[in-house]
């Protein structure tokens, strides 16, 4: 049975607040390096500084993960985050980028018949497998999307409304302009876990901390440590959205091919697109021109994307290139493969099929045809790799509707992993979860 539950969080003290923004990150998955720099130098317990898979700026540590354990026991040392008193219940709402997303944050149960809808890539889970052994902390929640039923439609507004009318527990103000606020779950907490637990649950967010919390109950359990249900690490820390009324939108992350990887050659990659995309060529001659002309591409693939698929391909040269598919059908005739058609029209599946297979060669797993790729979120971060000469090609994508995520997801298909990311995330360090075998969540009956 899928168990919603209380827990008892660390929040940041009256000291912590006042430079909140300054040590919350986002989350680590969507850093490129230059950004990753910028917030590690903003304040030496950033939470960037928990992500022990990339040395920082100028560390000398031969061990990251050291920095990760140090950088946590100061923040406590400091008083600039507290274990709260009691367990509870957390409204959270972002708002950031003209989007309004709120949702509980609570514990679910790692039993729960979650719908996952993105593949993980191998390995992906080891620097959270190592936060939560040597933490006992999860530090951000992973996301989930609940449709509510139609009875109980008004019931989440009941929790919000009068939250919204005081003053939040604390607000973190963020460099884009945005906000997170967060407000302590009082006199409706007792109806969350009734109200939430029958509702279907796809995880839009967060694989990697929910295998990960999986991997740490699993080692515990073959231990016999845990002897209690209510225990937390059973328990991953959630952010849980009801779908209606929500502006909750993706991103795409996009696909530069690493340098060196392919035998085809950029020019030769370009002809070959021709068996099967209709191609426009957006030229620039100078640098401000190939910024407008960048944006111009970008719009046009949105635009396009509403009726036909859509790509982007930059390959260096002095021109940008737009990619639209000719014929979805014949497409999806030479696919021999048991996927649902909502499955088959993904941009990234045809993608996958039609180039990185049929045209680059690329075999193997889903994880080994993903090893030759980058995957950022940011347009300009795949053209400035080709820039750089670190990829030969970068594949510009259009993120799916959130409907075609949900119907895939309850299908029970994945679509492959690293292609699109939540606009709205909540930060690392907003709200965070003690998860040691002495630590316990509250049963509100």
């Amino acid at each position: 049975m899928k168990r919603i539950l209380p827990f008892t969080a660390y929040l940041p003290t009256e000291k912590g607040s006042k430079i909140l923004s300054r040590l919350v990150a986002p989350q680590f998955d969507e850093l490129a390096a230059p950004v990753r720099k910028v917030f590690s130098a903003s304040h030496k317990n950033n939470f960037v500084r928990f992500e022990s898979r990339h040395p920082l700026p100028r560390e000398r540590r031969k061990d990251p993960n050291v920095r990760m354990s140090v950088a946590f026991q100061e923040i406590l040392e400091k008083d600039l985050f507290r274990r709260a008193d009691e367990p509870a219940y957390y409204l959270l709402e972002i708002n950031e980028s003209g989007q309004l997303v709120r949702g509980i944050v609570a514990m679910i149960s790692l039993d729960s018949d979650l719908c996952i809808f993105e593949e993980l890539h191998e390995g992906e889970a080891a620097d959270r497998i190592f936060q939560l052994e040597h933490l006992n902390l999860q530090t951000a929640p992973i996301l989930l999307g609940v449709s509510t039923d139609h009875n109980r439609i008004g019931f989440f507004d009941r929790i919000c409304d009068p939250l919204l009318n005081r003053p939040p527990l604390f607000q973190i103000s963020l460099p884009s302009g945005g906000t997170h606020r967060v407000w302590r779950i009082t006199d409706t907490a007792h109806e969350i876990e009734p109200w939430l637990s029958r509702q279907k649950a796809v995880l839009f967010d967060g694989l990697e901390r929910y295998r990960a919390a999986q991997s740490l109950a699993a080692r515990l359990h073959s231990s016999k440590t845990l002897y209690s249900p209510f225990q937390t690490p059973n328990f991953v820390l959630a952010w849980i959205v009801p779908l209606e009324n929500q502006q909750l939108h993706f991103r795409a992350r996009h696909r530069a091919l690493r340098t060196g990887i392919s035998s085809v050659p950029p020019q030769r990659l370009l002809e070959a697109l021709e068996d099967f995309f209709e191609i426009e060529r957006y030229p620039f001659s100078n640098k401000k021109q190939k910024n407008r002309e960048l944006e111009n591409l970008l719009e046009e693939m949105d635009f396009i994307g509403k009726l036909n698929h859509s790509y982007g391909l930059y390959i260096g040269d002095d021109a940008f290139y737009m990619l639209m598919l000719r014929d979805a059908e014949a497409y999806e005739r030479m696919q021999n493969v048991r996927h649902s058609r909502r499955w088959k029209r993904l941009d990234i599946t045809i993608l996958h099929s039609l180039v990185f297979e049929r045209i680059l060669g690329f075999s193997g797993t889903e994880n080994a045809v993903l090893e030759r790729f980058r995957t950022p979120v940011d347009a300009h971060y795949a053209i400035q790799s080709v820039d750089e000469g670190e990829s030969e090609a970068a594949f510009l994508l259009n993120p799916p509707p959130v409907a075609h995520l949900i119907e895939i997801a309850e299908a029970r298909e994945c679509i492959p992993t690293h292609s699109v990311l939540p606009t709205t995330r909540p930060w690392v360090g907003t709200l965070m979860a003690p998860v040691g075998a002495d630590c316990f969540v509250a049963d509100p009956t």
